[in-house]
């Protein structure tokens, strides 16, 4: 019982170092929503994918794959931009820039918004195996 008040007063300490500016953003107040993204990816990946594909043909997306392929590609440029261009005009320093969590800046929250597209892109990119178990492209599951 004494681990999980421990855990509890932990993630409670956790709280009280986010940023407030971004804290009612989509998948940033609570690690609850991600955390069921990432079971539901490891339950169809390891155990219902493969067992949907069992006996189907490997399915064919056509052009879906170039196009998935092609947003992420945009999604990364955009990405690139609003950390690039509002680290820039914010005045940041590469080697280290402390956080300045009660600054509504325009430029600052390029940056945080930057950043949270590049969190949602790495819960996107989970699609790329449910593609493979889908195309049973199983080698390139890792």
């Amino acid at each position: 019982m004494d681990s999980i008040n421990r855990l509890s007063a932990f993630y409670d300490w956790t709280l009280t170092l986010a940023d407030k500016r971004v804290a009612k953003w989509p998948l940033i107040e609570s690690p609850l929503p991600t955390i069921a993204i990432v079971v539901c990816y490891l339950a169809f990946v390891v155990y219902i994918g493969p067992k949907f594909m069992r006996k189907r043909k490997a399915m064919d997306f056509g052009l879906f794959l170039p196009a998935y392929n092609f947003a992420l590609v945009a999604l990364n440029y955009y990405i690139l931009h609003e950390v690039v261009t509002g680290s820039y005009r914010a005045n940041y320093s590469y080697i280290c820039t402390p956080l300045r969590s009660d600054s509504y800046d325009p430029n600052e929250m390029k940056v945080a918004n930057g950043v949270w597209w590049y969190y949602i892109s790495k819960i996107i990119e989970l699609c790329d195996t449910v593609l493979f178990t889908l195309r049973k492209r199983d080698r390139q599951i890792t």
